[in-house]
Order: C-alpha cells, then sequence, then structure tokens
C-alpha cells in the first residue's frame, strides 16, 4: 500500500481485521471463586488464551441458536491450593476440555419439584466433540500451554469456572484477539539548564 493516504490504508487493514472468523470466548460460568482475584479479571485473562482449534469447522451462534457442539466449545478450569500447601501458579494447560459439554447445572425456581428429570446444563451436546473426525486426531487445547492465568497461595482454596468460546464476527476491532500491535513510544527529556 505504498504512495496511497495513510487513513484509507488503515480503513482496509481494519475491515480485513473485522472480517477474520475467531473463537473467543463469549462466557465464562464462575461457580466458585475463593481466590483473591476476582471473577471480573479472572475472566478476563481467560479470555486472552488463544485455542489450538480451525474457525471453519464450527457454526456462528445467532440469537436464536441454542449452544451445541457445532457451535461452542467448553472448557473447564478447576484448581485447588488446600492449607499448608505450596503456592501453585495456574497456567492455560490447567484449562480442560469438555468435549461433552458443560457440566455446570442451570439453577431453575422448580428445580426440587421435578428430581427425577435430568439436570439442565449451560450446553446440549446431541453427540460428543470427541467422536467428531477432526477432533479425533487433533484434540481441542490451549495453544500455548504456559500462559500464567493466576497464582494460588496457601488458603486460597480453589477456583472452577467453566468457558464457553464461540465462533464469533468482531463488531469492533478492540475486541479482536488476533489483531495486536506493538507502538514504540519514546520520549527524551533534558534535564538542566
Amino acid at each position: 500500500m505504498i504512495g496511497i493516504d495513510a487513513a484509507i490504508a488503515n480503513s482496509f487493514r481494519r475491515i480485513l481485521i473485522a472480517e477474520l472468523p475467531t473463537m473467543a470466548i463469549e462466557k465464562v460460568l464462575i461457580a466458585n471463586n475463593t481466590s483473591i482475584i476476582q471473577d471480573e479479571v479472572l475472566a478476563h485473562r481467560l479470555g486472552l488464551v488463544p485455542i489450538r482449534v480451525d474457525p471453519r469447522l464450527f457454526d456462528y451462534l445467532s440469537k436464536n441458536d441454542q449452544p451445541n457442539e457445532k457451535n461452542t466449545i467448553v472448557f473447564k478450569l478447576h484448581v485447588q491450593c488446600k492449607s499448608g500447601s505450596p503456592r501453585i501458579t495456574v497456567k492455560s494447560d490447567a484449562l480442560k476440555w469438555l468435549p461433552n459439554g458443560s457440566e455446570l447445572v442451570k439453577e431453575t425456581r422448580n428445580a426440587a419439584s421435578d428430581s427425577s428429570s435430568k439436570p439442565e446444563t449451560y450446553t446440549y451436546f446431541s453427540c460428543s466433540q470427541e467422536t467428531i473426525p477432526e477432533f479425533v486426531k487433533n484434540p481441542i487445547i490451549p495453544k500455548y500451554p504456559d500462559i500464567i492465568i493466576a497464582k494460588l497461595g496457601p488458603g486460597q482454596v480453589y477456583f472452577t469456572c467453566f468457558c464457553l468460546f464461540q465462533k464469533l464476527l468482531i463488531k469492533h476491532v478492540k475486541m479482536a484477539d488476533h489483531a495486536l500491535g506493538l507502538e514504540k513510544i519514546s520520549s527524551r527529556a533534558k534535564c538542566g539548564a
């Protein structure tokens, strides 16, 4: 793009980035968090973990769709640091893929009245994602296993959360995980007369 106006080149760049489909965390359901990290910060840090999966294998989730095996990936993070144990570092390899969908049960008002039925979870998978041929040889895992998510000290017992990854088209470039850039800002200050 040599010789064109910078604003036009930037417009092309932003359009290309916005039209690139990505698998991103849409929801983080935190069942229990007794760590020092706030729920919002934990959800944000989980959103920065890239997942090794081809987005072309999944469908877009529209407003009327239910999360299923064709449009959602579910991960579970369950970590414990009991009293008397040394401090542990929670890394992205602690995220465990749940090919059968969420294990977290939805809370309903009439749950006590109908105890004979199967409890409803946040996702319903008609078949396990492990049986899909594309995932038999390539299970879904974090792309980099050594990304630090949190550090837990003794007594910060555990946290359990479920991450729902869904195929999205980015509405704004600031939300694109693949649009990272680096800008070097240098300033020079002189002291004295």
